[in-house]
């Protein structure tokens, strides 16, 4: 302050200036220093008028001396937020001032520029203060860079906390997931190791499946070669049976020829009972001849008995004959039947093995295809066991995958929550360096 005193004594003795109160009539030496400063500068007077403008500030603010000396200053220079330019407000309080902020307005092209303010009160020989003049330190390019940059970093921490966030929450929901997935993995373990078990179980149950299926096929054969040597004795049988038919009907036969030959064996008894009662007829005759001959013809007599005794025994022995023969007659007759009987149950016999022998046919096709159906089952069930295996063995790889992908959740959730501790250590982190960049530029 008193140095600025002394200079404007010293302006104005070496001015040859008087106390007016017009900063005007100061002399051509703080004119010309004035307008060698190499910083903006301009002078008013105590009503604010701009009495001096140098060529730096002509250039900042793109407006001539010439159009500019006359003008209010807060016109040509005007603040935003302020009512009056800082030359005006040292010339009412008369204390030089050196501003810290910025003062920013708007040039003859409508460009915002920014500037540093001191000024300091103009006095006049007396002492009496007749204006002011101001320094404007051209910071335009550090505002707009400190601007730029407190930009990017306004929007680096929004890009930042925003990825933050976003990464939290993904981590969050990934720890979430986690934590699911580690559950169900679990879960899946539990549920792979019980279908271990299961396919373990079922393994051995087609294993027995295949063993009994060979059994059966075994036994399917069995049934097969007996059905054949089955089939074999049944169609001996019907020969068998034909050969007992043809030989029945030859009995029949027989038997219908013995009763002819009976019927005529008959005929012959009664030819012979016939001759038996002539015979006893003549023998009676004989005896009568004998009896009226008196004795004379005994010979005769002898002979007369003698017939008489063979005709009693011819009647006696044709008796015992047709006897028999009626015997034989019964007997032939009911051989006969018998026999047609017999034959006709044959015949039937025959056809209930014929029948039977077609039967076993089918049984056996079924039971050939039953043996080869069952063999391509025990096949299939071999493969079956086989699949079972393979199955199994896989579903204990799946169980050992399972078990290490849980294991690889859990460090993925562990490793989550360490990327969330060290996400928040950034967010802190960028917090500080954002009220450090606040502190640094709002220091410039």
């Amino acid at each position: 302050m008193a140095s600025t005193e002394a200079s404007d004594t010293a302006i104005g003795s070496h001015g040859g200036g008087n106390s007016d109160g017009d900063p005007s009539s100061l002399g051509p030496v703080f004119v010309g220093l004035v307008e060698a400063l190499p910083e903006a500068a301009f002078v008013v007077d105590r009503e604010g008028t701009i009495t001096h403008w140098n060529s730096a500030v002509a250039d900042m603010l793109g407006l001539p001396a010439s159009e500019a000396v006359g003008l209010n200053a807060y016109d040509v220079f005007g603040t935003e937020g302020e009512e009056e330019t800082l030359a005006e407000t040292v010339t009412r309080t008369g204390e030089p001032v050196r501003e810290e902020s910025f003062r920013s307005a708007e040039n003859a092209d409508g460009e915002v520029v920014h500037a540093r303010a001191v000024a300091t009160p103009l006095r006049a020989g007396d002492g009496g203060i007749v204006g002011a003049v101001e320094f404007l330190l051209d910071v335009t390019d550090v505002v707009e860079r400190q601007k730029s940059l407190r930009d990017l970093q306004r929007e680096f921490s929004e890009e930042v906390e925003t990825a933050v966030a976003e990464i939290r929450g993904n981590a969050e929901s990934v720890a979430a997931r986690s934590d699911d997935i580690s559950g169900i993995t679990s879960d899946q373990v539990e549920e792979l190791e019980h279908v271990r078990s299961e396919i373990s179980g079922f393994s051995a149950t087609v294993e027995e499946i295949a063993s009994s299926a060979e059994q059966v096929s075994e036994r399917a054969a069995t049934v097969t070669d007996l059905g054949e040597e089955s089939i074999e004795t049944t169609e001996t049988l019907v020969d068998r049976a034909e050969t007992v038919a043809a030989e029945s009907e030859l009995m029949a036969e027989n038997a219908s020829l013995l009763g002819e030959r009976v019927e005529e064996v008959a005929e012959f008894v009664e030819v012979i009972d016939g001759i038996a009662d002539k015979t006893n007829m003549l023998a009676l005759n004989a005896n009568i001849e004998a009896a009226r001959g008196e004795g004379n013809h005994g010979g005769f007599e002898v002979v007369a008995n003698e017939i008489k005794e063979l005709a009693d025994e011819s009647v006696e022995h044709s008796d015992r004959v047709e006897e028999t023969v009626s015997e034989i007659r019964e007997v032939a007759a009911e051989t006969e039947s018998s026999v047609h009987e017999t034959d006709d149950e044959i015949q039937e016999i025959g056809d209930a093995l014929e029948e039977i022998r077609r039967n076993q046919e089918e049984i056996l096709s079924a039971a050939t295809e039953t043996d080869d159906g069952i063999a391509e089952i025990a096949d299939a069930t071999d493969d079956q066991a086989v699949a079972a295996e393979e199955v199994a063995s896989m579903a204990d790889e799946a169980a050992e995958r399972a078990g290490e992908a849980s294991t690889a959740v859990d460090e993925l959730a562990q490793a989550n929550r360490d990327q969330s501790e060290r996400l928040e250590a950034i967010e802190e982190s960028i917090h500080r360096v954002d009220a450090r960049m606040d502190e640094l530029l709002d220091g410039t």
